[in-house]
Formats: structure tokens, C-alpha cells, sequence
């Protein structure tokens, strides 16, 4: 089952929902402040977290952090030297590692503050006044938070007559690649998750059967490595 029509209904109902006798166990992706996480710590349903890790829940994740030091290695053996992150006002785990692993990695290299900037945005929407918050005088490599973001910065790019990546290069995280985009490869971390839901299930399927406590299942934070992907856009 799945279950994706439950927002804005009380998390008691939720829960409830869940607890209907319909499901074993849950595979569960929320972001840190959902009020159903702490009612799920305390119940004897059995849920593995994917994508971002909450609570003191099970999760299987992808390496965020070596992703992140993947693409800024890539783009400074390039030449790049200004830089920005862009991510949501939201708060998810994966997202801060993420802006955690830009900043640091930037500044063991000596960039000042100015040269690698941190941009709140709506979500994945972009539109033309971003570019105010950048030196388009200077070329600029812009980390998105996700790979939907990357895409709709390179169509913003294109509509506003901003060359690729002369002027601003784009490097997204994920893999979602998209055959609906403008036609040019994305340079992008590529995460596991056809891994991350099979570990997950397997993960799952030895709570239900019993051959992992609830208690000990609090300990299986399972991390899969991540890949970078060359392309045109940097």
C-alpha cells in the first residue's frame, strides 16, 4: 500500500490509519518535525525510515555527506571557485548534511564566505530574481539540493539567456534524471535507491518476523555509498 493522501489530518488519525490491521510494518519518509515520528518511536509497529533519518527509528540512507564532497571535488579539479548551495526553508535531514558537507568543504579549501554562498528557496522553485543574490560577473557553480531543482535553475537559465555553464554550472543530487528536461545532462550525485528500498524491506521484514527487536532495531542506521555523474551543465 501507499499511503500518500494523509496530509493535513491529525496525526492521531494518521496513526490510527496505520494501526487498522492492513499493514505489518511501514516504510516511512518524513521530515524531522512531523508530529508522527515521536508517536512512532513509542509504538510496536514495525517502521524503517528511508532518505532522512528521524527519531530513533531504523533508517537506510544515502551517503549525503560523501556525495556533497564528490560534487565539490568535481567542480574545483574543474576550476570553479565560487559557489552556492541552494536548499529548502524546510528542515530535512538529508538536506542538512548536504549544506553541512558544502560548507565544510569549502572552507577546509580557504573560500570566504562570499564565495560560497547558502541560498534559502521555496521549495524546488526558482525564478530570475536568484540571480541577484549572485556575481553574474563571476562564473558560479550551483549546488541544488535535489535534482528537480537542478533541472528547473537550467530552464530558468535558458528562458533568462544565462549560459551554461559559462556563466552559471549546476550540479543536482539524487539521480532523478529526467528525459522531460532541456536536453542536456545534468551533472548529479546518483543515489542508491533501488538499494535503499531493498535494504529497507529487508530490514523491515526481519522486525515483523521477529528476528530483530524493536530495541535493536534502534541501532541499524545503514548508510549506502553514492556515485557522481558527469555532464554538460559544469
Amino acid at each position: 500500500l501507499l499511503h500518500s493522501g494523509l496530509h493535513g489530518r491529525p496525526v492521531e488519525d494518521i496513526h490510527a490509519k496505520l494501526r487498522d490491521g492492513k499493514i505489518d510494518g511501514l516504510i516511512f519518509h518524513a521530515d524531522g518535525d512531523d508530529p508522527l515520528i515521536p508517536i512512532l518511536e513509542h509504538s510496536n509497529l514495525p517502521v524503517v525510515v528511508i532518505a532522512d533519518p528521524v527519531g530513533c527509528l531504523p533508517s537506510v540512507t544515502s551517503d549525503d555527506i560523501g556525495g556533497m564532497n564528490l560534487a565539490i571535488d568535481h567542480l574545483w579539479n574543474k576550476g570553479y571557485r565560487r559557489f552556492a548551495f541552494l536548499h529548502p526553508s524546510h528542515r530535512l535531514g538529508s538536506v542538512e548534511r548536504r549544506k553541512e558537507a558544502f560548507i565544510s568543504s569549502l572552507m577546509a579549501r580557504g573560500l570566504e564566505t562570499d564565495a560560497r554562498k547558502v541560498i534559502g528557496i521555496d521549495w524546488e522553485q526558482i525564478s530570475p530574481s536568484l540571480f541577484d543574490q549572485l556575481d553574474m560577473t563571476k562564473q558560479t557553480a550551483v549546488c541544488t539540493w535535489n535534482d528537480r531543482t537542478a533541472y528547473r535553475l537550467l530552464t530558468v537559465c535558458l528562458e533568462s539567456g544565462i549560459k551554461v555553464p559559462e556563466q552559471v554550472a549546476i550540479v543536482g543530487f539524487d539521480g532523478f534524471l529526467s528525459d522531460k528536461a532541456p536536453s542536456r545532462q545534468l551533472v548529479t550525485v546518483m543515489c542508491p535507491w533501488i538499494e535503499v528500498v531493498d535494504k529497507a524491506l529487508e530490514v523491515l521484514m526481519q522486525m515483523i518476523k521477529g528476528e530483530i527487536t524493536r530495541e535493536d532495531a534502534r541501532d541499524h542506521q545503514y548508510c549506502l555509498p553514492v556515485s557522481l555523474i558527469d555532464g554538460d551543465t559544469a
